[in-house]
């Protein structure tokens, strides 16, 4: 029998009911022995067999496959044939960004991005790498962005009367007025911990919760022709809409707190920072007291995302001081 190495990338959650950390964690199993231990050679070129599946349902995944940040090609039947010019080293990241396909059923649609890290590649021939199901909740970024879908929202923005609007911002607080949602909790909904919707099954629900109220607005909002910078802004313990249009800031949630500041280029960075957090201290006191439970601590922004950006704040909260006046200033 072969010896088929299998690597696997476990994704630690860091905080209770959210989001953010990532902790790749990789196990190696082994079953049989193998004859000639290595990678094989195909005219002169190193190759080895890659192969993804998920292992709670023995889906195939297939998408986007990159190595150390550099795209590869595309995984087709959860296999790829990978040959070495030079950029394989001896300590590697794939990661694999898709959608899944129509062997996950009801799953099939909602994105993916998963990260494996591979010690010495070239010591075997054939590897498997294996997911362990949680697509419903994201834990990077990158799959956080693949839910924005503005084509999801499209049929539901062309019913909405923009005439009246004066300015993107009267088109931001219009679209805000189409965006009702019951609001319940995925355990309650779908009987786990976190469950992120794709817009579409959230105009058919019609319930939800914070992501899926945020996504699904960001996605009617970036319908608009000049599409606005209105992001899903992923806080450590919620999610909601944040969006820039010139110097003002709005933030918007699915309780209907809208919060906004104007920042100004003849003002000292000083000056701006203290409406920024007299800006950000109103958002989070007026939450808190229709959603008990989001102290100071909680105050912290990882992520801005939409379709077509994603903005990372690792010093948070100044990054994203420095974000939004470099907004001010620069633009």
């Amino acid at each position: 029998m072969d010896k088929v190495s299998v690597f696997i990338i476990l994704i630690i959650l860091g905080v209770a009911g959210f989001f953010i950390f990532r902790d790749n964690t990789v196990y190696e199993v082994s079953t049989g022995d193998i004859a000639d231990e290595g990678y094989l050679e195909k005219g002169g070129v190193k190759i080895v067999y890659l192969e993804f599946y998920d292992a709670n349902s023995s889906c195939d995944l297939n998408g986007n496959l990159f190595v150390n940040d550099d795209f590869l090609g595309e995984v087709e039947d959860g296999s790829f044939e990978l040959d070495f010019y030079g950029n394989i080293t001896m300590d590697d990241v794939f990661a694999l960004s898709g959608v899944l396909g129509s062997c996950f059923g009801k799953e099939k649609g909602v994105p993916f991005f998963l990260e494996w890290s591979v010690p010495n590649l070239l010591h075997e021939q054939r590897y498997e790498f294996i997911s362990e199901g949680g697509f419903r909740w994201p834990k990077y970024p990158e799959a956080m962005q693949g839910f924005i879908r503005p084509e999801d929202t499209f049929q539901k923005y062309l019913t909405i009367d923009l005439t009246d609007a004066d300015d993107e911002w009267g088109v931001i607080d219009k679209l805000s007025g189409y965006s009702y949602m019951n609001y319940v909790t995925d355990n309650g909904k779908f009987g786990e911990p976190e469950y992120w919707q794709l817009p579409k099954e959230f105009v058919y629900n019609r319930a939800g919760d914070c992501e899926d109220w945020a996504v699904y607005m960001v996605s009617l909002f970036r319908n608009y022709e000049p599409k606005p910078d209105c992001y899903l802004a992923i806080w450590l313990t919620h999610a909601n809409v944040v969006c820039n249009i010139d110097s003002k800031f709005m933030i918007i949630d699915q309780e209907k707190v809208e919060k906004d500041v104007v920042l100004y280029s003849d003002y000292t960075e000083q000056e701006n920072k203290v409406r920024i957090r007299k800006w950000m201290n109103s958002y989070f006191d007026a939450y808190f007291t229709l959603i008990p439970g989001i102290g100071p601590s909680d105050r912290k922004l990882f992520y801005l995302i939409n379709e077509d950006e994603i903005i990372e704040f690792e010093d948070t909260p100044n990054d994203f001081y420095e974000w939004m006046l470099d907004r001010t200033y620069n633009q």
